[in-house]
């Protein structure tokens, strides 16, 4: 499942289909969205019972993280990985698994919240 914002601003959920160059996001109609905000459903939700997206933000002890799907070093490890991650604006990455999904705290996405992660 994905999530991406419409033309005129509105979030929809669906699946997400290109045809003709044009993006939709299609859940029994189709919703014409704008690329650049679509992000795939993580599967498992927040603390707060929020599904987590692909360019959601995280907040934990008065930071933010956002939300990614691809490659990545973890800062952990210092290995090179392909997968869910969060990134802080120091350009860390830190893995994501489905056991983590209850501490993460989803405040926004850096569509609607861009201020919560200037300086990225």
């Amino acid at each position: 499942m994905f999530r991406g914002k419409t033309l005129d601003n509105k979030w929809v959920e669906g699946y997400y289909i290109v045809i003709c160059d044009r993006h939709y996001i299609y859940n029994y109609t189709f919703h014409e969205v704008i690329p650049d905000t679509v992000g795939s459903y993580r599967g498992y939700p927040d603390k707060n019972i929020k599904k987590i997206h692909e360019g959601d933000i995280h907040k934990n002890k008065g930071n933010y993280y956002v939300v990614l799907l691809g490659y990545f070093t973890d800062a952990v490890t210092n290995k090179a990985m392909y997968g869910w991650h969060i990134k802080n604006k120091q350009n860390k990455c830190f893995a994501m698994d489905g056991s983590e999904a209850d501490g993460i705290n989803i405040v926004g996405n850096i569509f609607d919240n861009p201020e919560l992660v200037k300086g990225r």
